[in-house]
């Protein structure tokens, strides 16, 4: 699946080439499952989602539960009948009260118990060899939960879930051309005649009663109930709407072509035509610009069926060409990226910086790229300039860009020195052209600068250590250095940690933070020229890595550091002490990677991060992180060093391999959806006690499973899914195993749990989840687990033993009671 995204957002960024939107023109995803993902067949014949958002597909080779992560095929066997299902050609699926799952096929109808994992098969005759007709089993469920299955031979019939056996209703004894059945939302049964004529039956009443029948001129073919209204289509294309009455119909639509599916979506009706394609009407029927791209690219598909799943999801069940999911783009997440007619691919970005309303957007390689009014609104983003060497600059990687107090906009990259854009004069400055720099030690490779407030620079360099630089106009609006000072490592301590600084963040009291990689962070006083050095691994609360990628000091006058192996943070107050102590962020606590490439606080004070997985968001109140990644609209999941920018609309910018996003955080709202949570493969002391089954668990409440086991088999182990279709693989979970744990275990996105050589006695296991979002459920009981002690050691055993030693100890002592009163009784005679 993972592929799959990949390669389907790379394919988006190419194709936008010279035309990079600031804002998504498309606000959907498409993504396609066929075989290669799993599916048994990529024709379809039905979609089903049940009461557990779990999603079941039919096809013309097997059975298809898909989970969010997975597909589970179930395939007819020959060796295990009972265990099976009665055939691979799946027609029509749906649930009943109790939760099973029904089939109709073209040779009958499979019952599948979801907890034990087993298939009951009914209306099997394998003696009729190969005359099977297609469509001969129909089914529905009615609101009591009670399933029908119609049948060519016995008529209408139900299922007795007692005998386990199905029973003739009383109502319609004999198939004769009926081709569908429904039971509406008023639990009225909908019957479709081969004749043409739609049927209306009150079930209140035994037998069923007819309430209305409705017959056009031209033959009735289909019909559909959604959105609590009745539509039917028939032979001349024409689509009609039952009244609310119930008693008549009238027109709604003139049809391009035979329906074959109908539904509801966004107060929108899609209608599937029988030969390709489909279309988006609105709730009036007018054309409507609703999924308008993914009406053209799928033009030549021919749709078979149509389901509205969890989190706003549409599925299409396809003639051949598999599963499609179709969902909102739920995150404002704008991308653009770096690619154009004359540069094909996309080069990383590292820095921004907005220069007379236009953005400047340093890469690495290909020099500044400029866009043009970018905040005047406009929708595309097709004017746009590029300042690269040798014409403006020295070298086309650019790392570091600041807008500079004095007029001056600075820029690092690998050349020489520094270039400078002088905003008055219009005019870039090479590191050449700056006068008197060549009496200074030379210096270059540029990843951070900052400015103070006397307008002078201070410089990480790759290299070459931290400069501090100071230049001025001359009367010829020339530029010169005034200053220029290197601090390099020394093993003394009189340097910074390391000469490769990517990152600088200023502190208190004209201080200096400087992120070393590979070295450390260290802290210069601006008054003495003296640096302390924090490394990690030195102290208990020490740095979690002395590889320093980014710093940031937040409003809140903490320091922020960003290292390869989780992200760190110290109040500047402690900062002072000899062993501050620094608090730390890492996978374990919900951060989607260690590698925490840029830092940048919004406007309520969260903390954003950028990574090797997406973009994190930290909430400084409770410590709780909520991430993104390529699925929710990021140019990707990788992102570079130091590149983040916040705008002065609040507006935050981050850069990575592919281009860049930007977006206002307020309007990036996390979902407040809690998931089901799937168990599967759970193993009691080796044996799997559920049979392969399934077990759903929902948020809220839910009553615990009672297992118990043997002491030589004192083990178990199981795999949790959280049942989500957009956040399958952000979704984290915890466990605590009541009588054996301390704390709660947080696995992150590792459902896996396994337990071994658990003492003799009661435990229960609870468990909690997260959407994916930073959004966790309330713990949950799942399981009560005894573990019996070995039966020698069991209490009745111990008072077996209790009593047996008293019997022993009592003959014992009535035997030297004995023996001392006949060696009383001879002295006595001895006397």
């Amino acid at each position: 699946m993972k592929i799959v995204f990949s390669i389907f957002f790379i394919i988006c960024l190419c194709l936008s080439g010279s035309q990079a939107r600031a804002t998504p023109a498309n606000p959907f995803f498409v993504q396609h499952y066929d075989n290669q993902n799993g599916l048994s067949n990529s024709s379809i014949n039905s979609i089903y989602k049940d009461a557990s958002n779990l999603i079941w597909v039919a096809t013309w080779d097997g059975l298809n539960l898909y989970d969010g992560y997975s597909f589970h095929v179930f395939n007819y066997s020959r060796e295990n009948d009972f265990k099976t299902i009665g055939s691979n050609v799946i027609q029509q699926i749906t649930e009943d009260g109790k939760g099973n799952i029904w089939v109709s096929t073209i040779e009958g109808v499979s019952r599948y118990e979801k907890k034990t994992g087993r298939f009951y098969n009914y209306f099997y005759d394998r003696s009729r060899g190969s005359k099977i007709s297609e469509q001969e089993y129909s089914i529905a469920v009615d609101h009591t939960g009670k399933l029908y299955c119609l049948t060519e031979t016995d008529g209408l019939n139900y299922y007795d879930p007692k005998t386990d056996s199905f029973k003739k209703s009383t109502f319609l004894q004999s198939n004769k051309g009926i081709s569908k059945i429904y039971f509406d939302e008023l639990n009225q049964l909908w019957v479709l005649h081969a004749d043409g004529s739609l049927e209306v039956y009150d079930t209140g009443v035994k037998p069923f009663a007819k309430k209305q029948s409705f017959k056009q001129k031209n033959r009735i073919t289909n019909f559909f109930h959604l959105n609590k209204r009745t539509f039917f289509s028939t032979t001349d294309n024409q689509l009609y709407v039952v009244n609310n009455n119930g008693q008549d119909s009238e027109p709604v639509l003139k049809l391009k072509h035979a329906l074959s599916s109908m539904i509801f979506y966004k107060d929108h009706y899609i209608l599937a035509w029988a030969t390709k394609g489909y279309d988006v009407y609105s709730a009036k029927f007018t054309s409507a610009a609703l999924l308008e791209d993914q009406v053209n690219k799928m033009k030549d598909i021919k749709i078979t069926s149509m389901t509205l799943g969890s989190e706003d999801i549409l599925w299409f069940g396809t003639d051949g060409n598999g599963l499609i999911k179709i969902f909102p783009k739920t995150k404002s997440f704008a991308t653009i990226t770096t690619s154009d007619n004359g540069m094909p691919y996309n080069k990383s970005v590292r820095a921004f910086c907005e220069v007379d309303n236009h953005l400047w957007v340093g890469t690495k390689g290909g020099g500044i790229m400029e866009l043009q009014d970018f905040w005047s609104g406009s929708k595309t983003l097709e004017n746009r300039n590029y300042f690269i060497a040798p014409a403006e600059l020295e070298n086309n990687s650019v790392y570091a860009l600041l807008k500079g107090k004095d007029d001056l906009v600075y820029i690092g990259s690998d050349a020489q020195g520094i270039g400078v854009y002088d905003l008055k004069r219009k005019k870039f400055f090479k590191w050449q052209h700056i006068l008197n720099g060549e009496n200074y030690p030379s210096f270059g490779s540029v990843y951070a600068i900052r400015q103070d407030k006397d307008s002078s620079l201070w410089l990480g360099t790759s290299g070459y250590g931290l400069v501090h630089l100071k230049l001025k106009k001359n009367k010829e609006g020339s530029l010169e250095v005034v200053s220029l000072k290197r601090f390099t490592y020394h093993s003394n301590g009189s340097g910074p940690a390391n000469d490769i600084i990517y990152a600088l963040a200023e502190g208190e009291n004209n201080q200096l933070w400087i992120g070393c990689r590979y070295g450390g962070l260290s802290l210069l006083d601006k008054k003495t020229l003296r640096f302390t050095t924090f490394k990690a691994f030195t102290y208990e609360g020490s740095l979690s890595n002395n590889d320093v990628l980014s710093l940031y000091k937040d409003s809140y006058n903490k320091l922020w550091i960003g290292t390869s192996y989780g992200l760190n943070w110290i109040s500047l107050a402690d900062a002072s002490k000899k062993t501050p102590v620094f608090q730390k962020l890492n996978t374990s606590n919900g951060l989607p990677n260690n590698t925490i490439h840029a830092i940048q606080e919004d406007s309520k004070g969260q903390i954003w991060v950028s990574t090797n997985k997406g973009l994190a968001k930290v909430n400084q109140a409770d410590l709780k992180i909520s991430y993104y990644q390529q699925a929710d609209g990021l140019q990707s999941n990788e992102f570079s060093d130091g590149a983040v920018w916040k705008d002065s609309t609040g507006r935050l910018f981050f850069g990575g391999t592919y281009g860049f996003n930007y977006f206002l955080p307020q309007d990036i709202r996390k979902s407040e959806l809690k998931p089901n949570l799937l168990i599967s493969d759970l193993l009691m002391g080796g044996k799997n006690n559920s049979e392969n089954g399934l077990i759903v668990v929902p948020p809220g409440k839910y009553k615990p499973l009672v297992y118990a086991i043997n002491r030589k088999d004192n083990f178990f182990e199981l795999d949790l899914k959280a049942i989500s279709y957009l956040n399958a693989e952000k979704c984290e979970y915890a466990y605590f195993l009541e009588g054996y744990d301390k704390i709660w275990h947080y696995a992150g996105t590792n459902g896996k749990i396994i337990y071994s050589n658990l003492y003799p006695g009661q435990y229960k296991l609870k468990i909690k989840w997260s959407n994916g979002e930073g959004t966790w459920t309330e713990e949950v009981a799942l399981f009560s687990l005894k573990v019996n002690n070995y039966f020698w050691l069991t209490p009745i055993a111990i008072t077996f033993y209790i009593i047996l030693l008293a019997v022993i100890g009592y003959i014992i002592y009535k035997y030297r009671k004995n023996k001392l009163e006949i060696k009383h009784q001879l002295e006595v005679e001895h006397l």
